[in-house]
């Protein structure tokens, strides 16, 4: 095989990849049309935080930032998940299910206290956890009726946590270190629920965006 030859590979092996890379963004794009068109959302309920429990999560960020690298959250970002919904246009059913259930709902306390993580292959997601006597049932509870109005959601034991960080890399490959620095972040924080919360979620070129959609106090 001669220059010339090679050159003439290069140059339609380049243009193969520029093609596909044109398909994939065109198919992209039509699923993002196709979402507009149906009014879907990412879909999930929360509950968010005061002032000063952000402070002190973000404080727990700031040492992670200093010790370790990874996909941090942004301040704006910060909540508890309690029930993952998915893409859906059915956002109204969901107000209705938080309505059955929280509309009553007395405020509970939140007691946070805890610096854990989850383990990825190489990487961790830390998080932020606690504890509630009410939050499960109120779990529990949303799970029930959204299942009843016909919505496909996950069983899974519930862990209450804030997500602070993924893709986290720590400096040691040593659990015990890594373990004994995760507890040296531990702070305790008692926080009043008064509110649950329908956010929604959406990829961007900056990151993720939560907006909230609608809120039962």
């Amino acid at each position: 095989m001669n220059l010339f030859e090679d050159a003439e590979i290069l140059m339609t092996n380049t243009k193969r990849k520029k093609k596909e890379r044109k398909k994939e963004k065109k198919k992209k794009e039509r699923k993002k049309e196709r979402k507009k068109e149906s009014h879907e959302m990412r879909l999930f309920i929360a509950v968010c935080f005061s002032e000063n429990v952000n402070r002190c999560l973000l404080n727990c960020i700031g040492a992670l930032k200093a010790k370790t690298a990874g996909n941090f959250t942004k301040p704006q970002n910060l909540h508890m998940t309690l029930v993952f919904i998915g893409e859906t246009n059915r956002a109204e059913e969901i107000k209705a299910a938080m309505d059955d259930v929280c509309k009553n709902q007395s405020p509970f306390d939140l007691t946070l206290n805890k610096i854990g993580r989850f383990e990825r292959g190489r990487s961790s997601l830390v998080w932020a956890g606690g504890s509630s006597e009410k939050l499960p049932a109120v779990y529990e509870n949303l799970v029930r009726n959204l299942t009843e109005k016909g919505f496909d959601i996950e069983k899974r034991k519930f862990l209450p946590h804030i997500t602070l960080g993924r893709d986290v890399q720590f400096q040691t490959k040593n659990k015990e270190e890594t373990n004994a620095f995760l507890k040296s972040l531990d702070f305790e924080a008692v926080t009043e629920i008064d509110s649950v919360v329908l956010m929604s979620s959406e990829r961007t070129d900056s990151g993720l965006v939560y907006r909230k959609i609608y809120s039962v106090s």
